[in-house]
């Protein structure tokens, strides 16, 4: 039940967007975009997830024939977690391909959680390199309402809450989860490792230079080094386990996010919208792969050494 409450959480946040602006002048503000700018947009998404595959495929090149069936593997799982309840619907659905190739559950788990924290682990770093050049500035130029700390110190504090609860109950399954993940990083070859940290912040800047490139469409001056906070607002707020595939959650915490550089909330929701559009027609493509082929899909089984 509590799933389907998501959608509507999504659908309230969205409605509660569409109060702050004029319908008629965000409607022109997109009448605008030329159709150009709107596929340079898409090709750069798809560009991330094609990135963001490679990433994965690091990881699993044992358990996948080629890259091109990681490929598959990654915009099916980038349509589950957009539009079906469950907050790692895609998540995993990797998981279940990889333990139908011969890996442990708790494996593929370990690789999807180092595939998943890699790059927030770049995020972390880069943002936290972002406030402490910034840190002056935050505290002379940002006016934020109190309200709005109060909620961000809530979840600040709920957040360690829940995931203290939830590994004291499988305690167990974490501490092997955890050796899995230690293990696997331990395998990895140096000169590997490397490529995949250089991957990873290859995968954050295409990241802002799609935000930069939906400014540059919407015809707003923006700072390019700004984004990285951007970034981490809106990447935070998608891990809320609150609705569809951050749906509204997201959005707010662009407009959020946006408004503390003054971004006026007509240019900050037409962002949201462009950023969140093209996700779903990156996600719709791995939604069509899989009402078309789900029947014949075959998952390849090697003979590799497990985990």
């Amino acid at each position: 039940m509590f799933q389907y409450i998501k959608y509507i959480i999504g659908i309230i946040l969205f409605l509660y967007l569409f109060s702050l602006i004029n319908i008629n002048e965000l409607l022109l503000t997109f009448k605008k975009i030329t159709l150009i700018e709107l596929i340079s947009i898409i090709f750069i998404s798809f560009l991330l997830l094609l990135l963001q595959a490679f990433r994965l495929h690091m990881l699993i090149y044992n358990y996948v024939s080629s890259y091109k069936e990681t490929i598959k593997l990654s915009f099916v799982s980038q349509f589950f977690s957009n539009f079906l309840p469950g907050g790692v619907a895609g998540d995993f659905y990797k998981i279940n391909f990889l333990r139908k190739n011969k890996l442990s559950v708790s494996s593929g788990i370990a690789k999807i959680g180092i595939d998943r924290f890699s790059g927030l682990v770049v995020l972390l770093i880069f943002s936290t390199f972002y406030f402490l050049f910034n840190s002056n500035w935050f505290i002379q130029n940002l006016s934020i309402e109190m309200n709005k700390v109060y909620w961000l110190l809530f979840f600040a504090i709920l957040l360690p809450f829940i995931f203290f609860i939830f590994t004291n109950n499988f305690k167990d399954k974490i501490f092997k989860i955890y050796e899995n993940i230690k293990i696997d990083l331990l395998k990895i070859e140096k000169t590997k490792l490397y490529a995949f940290v250089v991957l990873n912040i290859i995968v954050f800047i295409v990241r802002l230079l799609k935000f930069q490139l939906i400014f540059w469409v919407l015809n707003y001056d923006f700072n390019f080094f700004d984004l990285i906070l951007v970034a981490f607002v809106s990447q935070i707020a998608g891990m809320l386990p609150i609705s569809i595939g951050g749906l509204g959650v997201v959005e707010v915490s662009l407009v959020f996010g946006l408004s503390l550089f003054n971004v006026p909330e007509q240019t900050a929701f037409a962002f949201a919208i462009l950023n969140r559009a093209t996700i779903w027609i990156v996600s719709i493509v791995g939604g069509i792969y899989w009402f078309k082929f789900k029947s014949n899909i075959i998952f390849t089984e090697k003979n590799d050494s497990i985990n």
